[in-house]
């Protein structure tokens, strides 16, 4: 979280019209790049071709839509600061390879998860689930150092 309030305010304070049209211009740039050979022909459609969107104008949509007039810093501001105050999903894949973990830092351990948690099991549980869901917990994350007295 402290990754992208840190990113998103200074897009909506920090970013200057300068900048933003130098990463606008540099990302129309990559887009309009010509492959270099097949494989990265490939890579360009890979994700229509495996998702079965069959989207393959997807490059050209966002290249016009880069260049018109919609593309302004004023309306990167608004949408930021639309996001900023979405509801968030957080989403935390468990392992399945029993595999031992790396160590922990010394004098740090990870902490419980709370009692009130909910953990769903697969795609299909978490879409029946969701709407009963009336608290969203933040994620645990925090690896916690013991106490000297541990």
């Amino acid at each position: 979280d402290a990754f992208y309030n840190e990113y998103l305010a200074w897009i909506e304070d920090g970013l200057e019209e300068e900048e933003f049209q130098t990463c606008l211009h540099g990302a129309l740039s990559e887009l309009k790049m010509k492959p270099k050979n097949l494989g990265e022909e490939f890579q360009r459609y890979q994700l229509e071709f495996l998702m079965r969107t069959y989207d393959y104008d997807r490059r050209a949509k966002k290249i016009d839509f880069m260049q018109s007039d919609e593309m302004t810093l004023a309306k990167l501001k608004g949408f930021v600061s639309e996001i900023r105050e979405a509801p968030l999903f957080y989403v935390q894949v468990k392992k399945v390879l029993d595999k031992e973990d790396k160590p922990l830092p010394e004098n740090a351990s990870v902490p419980e998860d709370p009692a009130d948690l909910c953990i769903w099991q697969g795609y299909e549980e978490g879409c029946r689930q969701r709407d009963l869901l009336k608290t969203w917990l933040p994620m645990n994350t925090e690896i916690v150092p013991l106490s000297a007295e541990s």
